[in-house]
């Protein structure tokens, strides 16, 4: 159905030349919450009490149809917003764990996710409200309304709290002295390079350049070993803030949901009550 306002216009003839027309004083646009609604046209809408009651029961006959169809827009386009958001917000937190060692930047992790949630959900909601208004104000043009129905949303009551114990990866029993037996293999094996080169091959070497393989390999699997634990971190930390910004995204849909139905519902209401006040103004 349509929405557009009916416009009331007078045919002017075109004024002769040589004559000079006089221009009648421009009228201002009605200024609702630091913004006016202009006239269609260059020609101010009627006046509310110039309306019939016919005008309003046609238009409140349109209403359901007009606000059903803008929310089922404003929610669509909310909730390809909040998921786009989210898949960001994850795909940004797993590049960063690839350039840092969660274990001893946990706390850096934790500022950073919550302030980054908080702040892609609120401008989220300000989309949300921002349509509504823009919504709002068809309505009060749809109705021929002076002034139209402000949007003010409850605050947003979800908040982000990462909790870094889940950085802490679970040590497996005897990890410490397997991790201690591998350097000290690679360290033997280094010993034992030196021994065959100077025993068997008799390669004549001073005694201290049998510390250099032994310290090579021993070095080797030394870093081999805290490699792998910063793999372990990251890895359990990238599942640990996977889950947090799910749980996240679950309350925020669900925030989102209640917002937008608390919305559709307060302009349905406002818009009925100011017709039905109307109509029967009109009668």
């Amino acid at each position: 159905m349509s929405d557009q306002l009916t416009v009331i216009t007078t045919y002017r003839p075109a004024p002769s030349a040589g004559r000079s027309v006089a221009r009648p004083a421009s009228r201002p646009g009605v200024v609702r919450g630091g913004r006016a609604l202009q006239p269609f046209g260059g020609h101010g809408v009627a006046r509310r009490q110039d309306r019939p009651a016919a005008f309003y029961q046609e238009r409140a006959s349109q209403w359901g149809g007009l606000i059903s169809t803008a929310f089922e827009a404003i929610s669509s386009q909310a909730m390809y917003d909040l998921r786009a958001r989210i898949q960001q917000v994850g795909k940004e937190a797993q590049d960063h764990l690839e350039d840092i060692d969660p274990g001893s930047t946990g706390s850096e992790l934790k500022a950073w996710l919550d302030a980054r949630l908080l702040a892609d959900v609120a401008h989220h909601r300000a989309g949300i409200v921002s349509a509504t208004r823009e919504f709002s104000d068809r309505a009060a043009q749809h109705f021929a309304l002076i002034r139209s129905v402000p949007v003010e949303p409850p605050p947003s009551r979800v908040g982000s709290d990462f909790d870094t114990a889940r950085l802490v990866v679970n040590k497996k029993k005897n990890s410490a002295l397997s991790t201690w037996i591998n350097i000290g293999m690679r360290a033997y094996m280094g010993f034992m390079i030196f021994f065959v080169l100077t025993q068997v091959m008799e390669f004549h070497a001073p005694g201290w350049v049998g510390a250099l393989p032994v310290l090579l390999l021993g070095g080797v699997a030394l870093s081999e070993e805290r490699r792998k634990r910063i793999d372990q971190r990251r890895y359990q930390a990238s599942e640990a803030v996977a889950q947090h910004i799910g749980e996240f995204a679950d309350r925020a849909a669900r925030e989102m949901e209640e917002l937008l139905r608390g919305l559709e519902l307060g302009l349905s209401s406002a818009y009925r009550s100011r017709v039905e006040a109307l109509i029967a103004r009109a009668d």
